[in-house]
């Protein structure tokens, strides 16, 4: 039997992310099976205003690490808030499956948590006096350092980085770019295949002709610093897929890159102890630049 912690321990974005490294394939994310139920209108709006109540079942956790909520990538935070003699702590909003939440989660404290999409920073807070009603407001929050540090955000980390740089990175976090790495809509970007139609992912039989035309058409020159490689050195030039798929051979999926800055490509890192690279930087390490 599979304990909770054991599925936990599967679904950890770091392992997951260990495994997208690798090539290797990602855990699924909770919930098993997506089946997702579209949202309404209605339920849309409120996402990007004033944010809905959920219970933790509701929430999954995306394989990249990320929130989402019936088919839309979201923000968590809690909304209202405990003022004791004009004394208060305005929270933070959520961007991933911390371990903020891993502890709020087990203390079971959870539903005080709501989902939003909303995305100029402003969320709608209910500041909760002991006696009368709540006073909602809309409030600039900031984000979650927990959260960046486990999407890795620009670098963001608690070894190794000043505190100043921390500082500075969640000072310049902003929504609309999280969105556009992140997109709000799951749906709209989920698989185009399944595992049964899905065509293998390897290059053409004639990829060594594509690659050499492709590359003469460019002027033999590096897209990233522009270096230009002529005669037998031309094999320091690769032709390098965007999207990773390398059964695409579309003009505006490939890019003709030097060895170095193929390497420094997602994805690309078991380019850099190669031998073709340490001798790509002797013999031009200082003129790329």
């Amino acid at each position: 039997m599979i304990t909770l912690k054991l599925i936990d321990f599967l679904m950890d974005p770091i392992l997951n992310s260990l495994r997208f490294q690798m090539s290797a394939k990602l855990a699924p994310a909770f919930g098993g099976k997506r089946t997702v139920r579209l949202l309404d209108e209605d339920a849309i709006r409120r996402l990007g205003q004033e944010g809905i109540d959920v219970d933790f079942g509701d929430v999954r956790v995306e394989s990249d690490g990320t929130l989402s909520y019936k088919g839309k990538r979201v923000l968590l935070y809690i909304r209202d808030v405990a003022i004791y003699k004009d004394r208060q702590s305005l929270p933070r909003f959520h961007v991933s499956y911390c371990r903020t939440l891993e502890t709020m989660r087990e203390a079971n404290r959870w539903t005080r948590y709501v989902v939003a999409t909303r995305d100029d920073g402003r969320f709608l807070v209910n500041r909760m006096e002991q006696h009368g009603n709540p006073k909602p407001s809309l409030e600039q929050l900031n984000v979650c350092q927990n959260c960046l540090n486990q999407l890795s955000w620009e670098g963001f980390s608690f070894i190794g980085m000043t505190k100043s740089r921390r500082s500075q990175v969640m000072s310049g976090f902003i929504l609309p770019t999280f969105f556009q790495r992140y997109p709000k809509d799951l749906i709209s970007v989920m698989p185009t295949y399944d595992s049964e139609l899905a065509p293998l992912n390897d290059y053409p039989d004639d990829w060594g002709l594509i690659s050499e035309r492709v590359k003469k058409e460019r002027g033999h020159k590096c897209e990233g610093c522009t270096i230009a490689l002529v005669g037998s050195e031309t094999k320091y030039l690769h032709v390098h897929h965007k999207d990773g798929q390398k059964n695409s051979i579309d003009e505006h999926n490939l890019s003709v890159l030097c060895i170095a800055c193929h390497s420094e490509e997602p994805m690309h890192s078991h380019m850099k102890g190669t031998t073709g690279l340490r001798e790509f930087l002797e013999k031009y390490g200082d003129r790329r630049i």
